[in-house]
């Protein structure tokens, strides 16, 4: 179990690492917010469906595998839905997936896993805002307004698997 959370710590460092090079070329340097809370709105249906069959599939593997495959269905949407900030998605999913191998090892508890998941939940939206910040003191637009009105928070529509675990 530990050779394997390595393996995918190690290959998700790599694919950040290059997904993050390929990213910065190929992303404008604003995000149109609006049609990636759109795209992910959309997605929503089909990612909880997802979620529910990890639940399903993996009730007497544990909670790594549970977190693995709903982090990757998680990580899928996000990338299909054109968030642009996929190395805060891999960053996320290792630290939960340290944390869900430390569970099934006995190491830490149920109340522990959920706080490791929570303090990497907070430290993606930390940063996903700060990033979002950044591109506003670039070139400001309507989307707080947008926001507002559909009343959609940003990080939620990019993240829905939060709201089923």
């Amino acid at each position: 179990m530990v050779g394997r959370l390595a393996l995918t710590a190690a290959m998700l460092t790599m694919l950040a690492g290059c997904q993050t090079s390929q990213q910065h070329a190929a992303t404008p340097s604003i995000t149109d917010w609006k049609s990636v809370t759109q795209r992910m709105k959309a997605l929503q249906p089909s990612l909880q469906a997802e979620i529910e069959r990890c639940r399903e599939e993996t009730k007497q593997s544990g909670m790594f595998a549970l977190e693995q495959c709903m982090t990757d269905a998680d990580f899928t949407a996000n990338q299909t839905a054109g968030y642009p900030y996929m190395d805060l998605v891999d960053q996320y999913r290792i630290q939960v997936l340290q944390a869900a191998e430390k569970y099934d090892r006995g190491e830490i508890g149920d109340a522990k896993f959920k706080s490791k998941e929570a303090e990497a939940s907070a430290a993606w939206n930390l940063s996903d805002q700060k990033r979002f910040d950044g591109e506003q003191a670039t070139d400001p637009r309507d989307f707080f307004s947008w926001a507002s009105d559909s009343g959609v928070s940003r990080r939620a529509a990019a993240s829905p698997s939060s709201e089923w675990r």
